[in-house]
């Protein structure tokens, strides 16, 4: 039986050496190791049964099975023969179950796969709530994170927009995030819901691992305090931000502003390098530090310090220490005042008392202190507390001092104020001293704190004066400040000069009389007073200077002066005009009129005030506008003082015109007037100027050809008229014209012929005379009776006819012209009504009658047509201006005016009518006319004449 046994075991034996030649063992697993949190999975396996007599290395396969589904996550062929692995999945291993298996290989030989080995998810069966996974995590920022969602099975998982949502398994869905930014100090939620209105969710954190660099420590000698640098903050906060540990001790005064760990470490104790470590749930960093801390000293702050002693410029301070060591350490203190003002260094050995000197005095001042070592110096130690004082009061010191000439016997003394640091306590006043150069004369004057000029009065300007000013606290005075008052000048030339950037870049001409510099003032040009004068002193040896003051204003003209200093009274050496900015003009020309002549028109301004120019004023530009605001031409005015410009040769029409006044920094407002220019007005105007001096010098001309032919004129013109003469009547003496004359008949025609005188009457007492044939035409006029007693009146018409033609001496056609005289007389008393005269007698007379001009109606059928008519009329009729024109045969035209003459009438002289008379019968018969008259009646008689032609 045992040899049955032993002989099965060889046959065994055998036929597996001879398999061995051919196939390779499956390995064996021996351990898988989870981390959960790490999402890692570590396996370790075994070779399986080998023959002895295979001694090669064998290599193998892994692979990473996924879900009930068994998917092939990852396959990985090992390099080396190690019998261990490590892998980390993209997902949290809660999310779905995963297998591992082995296989060996051996050159073209390949085992069979190891038994999977698997490690359960959570989703092997349906949870009550949904989970999400993982829980709580800390992640990288810009890290592609997975999370994955656990939901009842039959329920789909739903997710947002913003979600990339994948399903691993029947219960599990797979959550990519990409880009993760830094997460506030809440972290960030991630929530993941189902078809069934469940809802679960998780929170993580994305952050930065530490990067903590430069590592540095140093000692009070008490304790070591380390400081590092962290150039990037690792946006994690709480319970996850970075933990920092000192040689292994936590760091508990941890200022995270600073990144400073202080930690109480005895140098004694041998330790002489410093091991700091930063971690976080992403990382961790060390650093290490291996000076010699005694190198590396930092003082504590000084205790206990008093102000001994204090003076106007020095004061005496002390103080303690805390740390004995420091007392026997040679150090270096220093001392800051006010903030900025640092003194020292002082050095001593443990020191502890120091003597402040170049103090400004009544000042107060803030006092801190703080010390180092003077050997292998590291660093400044803390500042000590605060301590206050006061230096005392001392003399001022001497003050700035300028003048300034008003007048002849007047002069303007100038200081600049004392600054705190030059006053050295409050000014109480100030003394002026005003003295002759050849000391006949000294005056004093105190002027109150307040004050920082005086005017002084020099009187006897012919001598020189010498100023000292001196200023007062309760110290005592100021050293004195002397000045010589300086002349007048008598030269007033004044150049520009241009400034840039707020301020004036001056230059001059060096002098031999400045032994102690120059003295540059300035001024508004345009106003003035006590407070805007500046100054400033130039050393010797300096002939240029930028001129910068806080009071300087763009567009105001400033008046700069350069004297020269020296021990006598400075003296003027140039001046200046300028603005440290020019601007536009701010108004515009004053007063701007237009004055037309003719098709010129001249502008005219008044300049712009200075202290509204601000600026040099390089011109003007004048435009010109039409009535539809149209931009005609602009002209350009070069010189700056013009005030006048003359357009010529307008057309007619409406014009604008706009001056505006420009500086280099551009043109300012205009002012505006208009103008309408007529085509006729100017034209009119110079024709009736013509006129005017043509009739003028016509009248002129006139004047003096009448007054040289007066005599002439007067002749021709307006001949003297005859003074009227009454012949001399026997019977009645006066004949008077314009009178009413008593006609007696009714009716009288009077014809007068070669035989003598017809009478003819006609109706009662009406008497008619025979007409003569040769009578040129019958003239005739009524006249009326006075009114008789039944209150009717009957028309008497006189008709005279002149004598014939063959009669030279009594016919009316011997001459073309006829006289017409009316006479109105008055009626005559029976007395001597019988001694009238004739009308022939009348008209014979060259005596003056006034004329009318008679309206003459037709002749009586009875009348022949050719009798020549008298004017009869009954009563007194007023002068009408009817003519009749002789070719008719009619009178001659009688104006109503009595000194009226017709242009072919003639005036006959008394030769002529007395020859008249004595030729012409019919004055008789006109005698024994109205001696047979017995009822009298009125007329204006007109006597008609044919006057014989002369020899």
């Amino acid at each position: 039986m045992t040899s049955w046994h032993l002989c099965v075991v060889v046959v065994v034996l055998t036929v597996q050496e001879n398999r061995g030649q051919n196939w390779l063992p499956v390995p064996q697993v021996v351990n898988v190791v989870t981390e959960w949190k790490e999402q890692r999975i570590s396996v370790t396996w075994a070779d399986g049964l080998l023959s002895p007599n295979f001694t090669e290395k064998l290599l193998f396969d892994i692979e990473i099975l996924q879900d009930e589904w068994n998917h092939v996550v990852h396959h990985e062929k090992l390099k080396s023969g190690d019998h261990s692995w490590s892998w980390t999945s993209p997902i949290p291993l809660e999310c779905t179950s995963h297998s591992v298996r082995v296989r060996s290989r051996h050159q073209q030989l390949i085992s069979q796969w190891s038994i999977p080995h698997t490690i359960p998810g959570n989703d092997i069966s349906s949870p009550k709530t949904i989970q999400v996974y993982p829980k709580d995590r800390v992640v990288h920022v810009g890290s592609i994170t997975v999370f994955c969602c656990i939901v009842t099975e039959g329920h789909e998982r739903i997710g947002g927009a913003d979600m990339n949502v994948t399903r691993i398994s029947n219960r599990s869905y797979e959550i990519v995030k990409h880009n993760l930014t830094p997460s506030p100090s809440a972290g960030y939620n991630l929530k993941c819901t189902d078809t069934s209105t469940a809802s679960g969710g998780t929170t993580f954190w994305v952050g930065y691992s530490p990067n903590d660099q430069e590592l540095v420590c140093e000692t009070d000698l008490v304790s070591v305090e380390c400081h590092w640098s962290r150039p990037r903050n690792t946006e994690l906060f709480g319970r996850r931000e970075t933990q920092y540990t000192l040689n292994g001790r936590k760091c508990k005064d941890l200022n995270h502003g600073k990144q400073l760990c202080k930690c109480s470490i005895s140098l004694d104790q041998g330790e002489k390098y410093r091991n700091l470590t930063a971690r976080n749930p992403l990382g961790s960093v060390e650093l290490m530090d291996r000076e010699d801390l005694n190198r590396r000293i930092r003082m504590q702050a000084p205790l206990n310090m008093t102000i001994s002693e204090v003076h106007a410029r020095n004061v005496t301070i002390q103080w303690n220490w805390k740390v004995e060591a420091y007392k026997t350490l040679p150090l270096m203190c220093r001392v800051q005042l006010n903030h900025s003002d640092h003194k020292g260094p002082y050095n001593n050995t443990g020191l502890s008392l120091l003597l402040l000197t170049d103090l400004q005095p009544d000042r107060s001042y803030r006092l801190q202190v703080c010390c180092g070592t003077d050997q292998h110096f590291w660093e400044w130690g803390s500042w000590s507390s605060v301590k206050f004082f006061q230096t005392k009061v001392d003399r001022p010191d001497a003050l700035d001092i300028w003048i300034q000439r008003t007048s002849v016997h007047k002069t303007l003394i100038m200081w600049k104020c004392l600054s705190a640091n030059d006053s050295h306590g409050q000014i109480r006043g100030y003394n002026v001293t005003l003295e002759s150069s050849m000391g006949s004369k000294k005056q004093w004057f105190n002027v109150s704190r307040d004050k920082l000029s005086f005017l002084l009065e020099l009187g006897d300007s012919s001598e020189d004066h010498v100023i000292t000013v001196t200023a007062l606290n309760s110290a005592g005075s100021s050293p004195p400040s002397t000045i010589g008052v300086p002349r007048l000048p008598t030269d007033n030339a004044c150049s520009e000069v241009s400034g840039s950037n707020g301020s004036f870049d001056l230059s001059w001409p060096a002098s031999a009389n400045a032994s102690c510099g120059y003295i540059v003032d300035w001024r508004p040009t345009h106003s003035w007073h006590n407070g805007t004068v500046e100054w400033v002193k130039v050393p010797a040896g300096i002939t240029r200077s930028r001129i910068v003051s806080g009071n300087f204003k763009a567009g105001v003209r400033y008046s700069l002066s350069i004297y020269t200093c020296s021990q006598g009274a400075p003296e003027l050496m140039e001046k200046k005009e300028g603005y440290v900015k020019e601007m536009v003009p701010a108004q515009s020309v004053q007063k701007l009129q237009i004055n037309p002549s003719g098709p010129d028109v001249l502008l005219h301004w008044d300049r712009i005030p200075l202290e509204s120019q601000q600026g040099f004023v390089r011109g003007y530009f004048v435009y010109k506008y039409d009535t539809s605001s149209r931009l005609i031409s602009i002209e350009n005015i070069t010189d700056p003082d013009a005030t006048t410009h003359t357009l010529r040769n307008l057309p007619h029409g409406s014009y604008k015109f706009i001056v505006k006044a420009y500086t280099s920094a551009g043109e300012g407002l205009g002012a505006t007037a208009s103008i309408k220019l007529d085509p006729e007005s100017y034209g009119l105007i110079v024709v009736t100027l013509i006129a005017l001096g043509s009739m003028a010098c016509l009248f002129f001309f006139i004047t003096i050809i009448c007054y040289q032919k007066r005599k002439w004129m007067k002749e021709k013109i307006y001949p003297e008229i005859p003074k009227p003469k009454l012949p001399e009547w026997s019977a009645l003496p006066v004949w008077q014209t314009l009178d009413l004359i008593q006609c007696p008949y009714d009716r009288i025609i009077i014809v007068e012929s070669e035989e003598g005188l017809l009478e003819q009457w006609g109706g009662e007492g009406e008497r008619h005379y025979t007409p003569d044939t040769d009578s040129s035409g019958p003239h005739e006029l009524r006249c009326y009776d006075p009114v008789m007693s039944g209150g009717s009146q009957r028309p008497r018409t006189l008709v005279w006819s002149a004598p014939s033609s063959q009669d030279s001496s009594g016919s009316l056609g011997s001459r073309p012209t006829e006289v017409t005289y009316t006479g109105v007389q008055t009626p005559p008393t029976p007395a001597v009504s019988s001694g009238l005269p004739s009308p022939q007698d009348a008209l014979s007379s060259e005596d003056y009658r006034p004329q009318i001009s008679a309206t003459f109606p037709m002749q009586p059928q009875s009348a022949p047509s050719n009798l020549p008519l008298l004017q009869v009329c009954l009563e007194y009729q007023p002068h009408s201006q009817h003519s009749l024109s002789p070719e008719t045969g009619s009178l001659g035209g009688s104006l109503g005016n009595p000194t009226y003459v017709n242009s072919f009438t003639f005036l006959l002289n008394n030769t002529a009518s007395e020859k008249s008379q004595e030729e012409d019968p019919s004055s008789s018969s006109l005698a024994r006319f109205n001696n047979r008259h017995q009822q009298p009646f009125y007329c204006n008689p007109t006597y008609h004449s044919t006057h014989p032609t002369d020899g």
